[in-house]
């Protein structure tokens, strides 16, 4: 049984390695935004923000959106904001 459970765990740790696109909001999720930031969900991050289009946040310099972060956040960074994102993210998938 222990066996089972590792090879579980060894397949799903190739899955998750494997270079892949997450969308970004899937990966800032509502529990981690309610959690890290001062919003509810990605709409009202996204909204406060004043962005509307894809293009839009794209074209969002990184230094406004690191101080937008710092005093919406518990974070330095837009790139604080995300590794921790990811993390939380990962960890679900490997079912920890």
């Amino acid at each position: 049984m222990k066996f089972e459970l590792n090879k579980h765990f060894e397949e799903k740790l190739n899955d998750i390695s494997k270079p892949q696109q997450v969308e970004l909001q899937n990966l800032l999720t509502d529990n981690y935004l309610s959690e890290n930031t001062t919003f509810n969900n990605f709409d009202e991050f996204i909204n406060k923000l004043g962005i509307s289009t894809v293009e839009e946040f794209e074209n969002y310099p990184e230094d406004k959106l690191d101080v937008f972060i710092k005093n919406h956040s518990s974070v330095q960074s837009w790139q604080d904001l995300l590794d921790g994102a990811a993390t939380e993210y990962f960890i679900s998938k490997l079912g920890l």
